[in-house]
């Protein structure tokens, strides 16, 4: 059943953008008191990263601790690539992945 939902999601969904995703470790941590939560910068992207959500930042959080690398995917139109591909404290919209090493 699941597998008809996920084949039928794939079918019947649009979208016009495409998605950027940028995989990397995380290098820095800031939280700015005007800010709702805490931005993050990775290895392999230059610009400062606002995390949506708190479940977010118990994720990087974690990889931060640990050594291990995370995937960014970003799904807005404005965003397009890891280098240069958005202003300082973009808020993420998309989805980010704890990668196991």
């Amino acid at each position: 059943m699941k597998k008809y939902l996920l084949v039928a999601l794939l079918l019947f969904s649009t979208s016009s953008f495409a998605s950027v995703q940028c995989e990397g470790k995380v290098t820095r941590i800031y939280k700015w008191s005007h800010l709702p939560t805490m931005s993050i910068k990775m290895d392999t992207a230059n610009h400062w990263i606002n995390l949506p959500s708190k479940s977010e930042e118990s994720m990087v959080l974690l990889a931060f601790a640990s050594g291990k690398s995370i995937r960014l995917n970003w799904s807005s139109d404005s965003i397009s690539s890891c280098i240069n591909g958005w202003d300082d404290n973009e808020t993420l919209v998309g989805w980010l992945m704890l990668l196991p090493e």
